[in-house]
Formats: C-alpha cells, sequence, structure tokens
C-alpha cells in the first residue's frame, strides 16, 4: 500500500469513528489484529478496545473502496459512520471526565476537529480531494500533540498492543 493510501486509510478511520483519531489508533493498528497485553478494565480502555473492534471492521472494506478509487462508495460508508458519531462523543466526553487534565484538553481539540472532518468527507467529489482535505484538517500541530497523548495515555493506562501473529 502506498503511503498516500495508508494516510487515506487512517484518516478515513478516523472520520469512520472520531475515537480512533483521539486514541490515537492508526489505520495499519486498526486493520492488524490485535491483542492487548495488559487488561484494564477502566472505562478509557474499554472504550478503546470497542471502538478499535468496531473500525477493524468497516476497515477492510473502507481499504478497498479507496484502493480500487472508488469514492462515492467510500464517502457513503463514512458518512454513514457520522450518524453514530453522536453517541461516541458522548461517551467519549463522559469518559474524559476520569482522565488527566492533558488527556482531557486533547479530547477537546480532538472533538473540536469533527466539523472539519465531516466536511472534507461531504465536499470531496474524488480520493485524491478527500486525501487533501483531511491532510489539511489533521496536519495540525494540535491535532498532532492530541494524538500523541492520547497514544502514551493509552499505552500507560491500558498496556501496549502487539501484533497476535
Amino acid at each position: 500500500m502506498s503511503p498516500a493510501m495508508t494516510k487515506s486509510l487512517g484518516a478515513a478511520a478516523g472520520a469512520m469513528a472520531m475515537a480512533a483519531l483521539v486514541l490515537g489508533i492508526s489505520g495499519q493498528a486498526l486493520a492488524a489484529d490485535r491483542a492487548m497485553t495488559k487488561h484494564s478494565n477502566s472505562a478509557f480502555c474499554q472504550l478503546y478496545r470497542t471502538e478499535a473492534q468496531s473500525v477493524s471492521k468497516v476497515t477492510p472494506k473502507l481499504e478497498g473502496y479507496l484502493q480500487a478509487n472508488n469514492w462515492k462508495a467510500a464517502k457513503k460508508l463514512l458518512l454513514s459512520e457520522f450518524v453514530q458519531e453522536a453517541k461516541l462523543v458522548k461517551e467519549f466526553t463522559r469518559v474524559l471526565a476520569s482522565t488527566p487534565a492533558n488527556v482531557r484538553a486533547a479530547g477537546h481539540v480532538a472533538l473540536s476537529a469533527i466539523p472539519a472532518e465531516k466536511k472534507a468527507v461531504q465536499n470531496s467529489n474524488t480520493v485524491a480531494q478527500y486525501e487533501v482535505a483531511v491532510e489539511k484538517a489533521f496536519n495540525t500541530p494540535q491535532l498532532v500533540a492530541a494524538g500523541k497523548v492520547f497514544t502514551q495515555y493509552e499505552t500507560s493506562t491500558c498496556g501496549t498492543t502487539t501484533p497476535s501473529t
């Protein structure tokens, strides 16, 4: 898979589920079969695992659409995921309340990106347009920093992930 396609898939996974972005789950990690080496029962870790499983079910279909340059099908799939996003935002906001201040702040940064995420999907007519819009929307210092905060928190709270091959 090309680097651009990997980025597009990662961004698309973020569009499918906001938690994928804010919890630091990459497109490649979602597509891979992963296993937790530490099993925390915290609400954050449960949400992380649930979201990773949910998104990983849709990722192969989305990846196929993107690789086939079938933007119409990819767009339909991505937009359908926004319908469920309101529930996810509510749950994520609840979970954020029990995290450290830096994690809460990173969460609010990530939540603020949702409108740009949806707009990138809605306003794009091709995979290439979508890739450019998503790169512009998500390649900001604030979102990159938020992703790092979530990755560090996830690792320290939930444990690391390792391939289960």
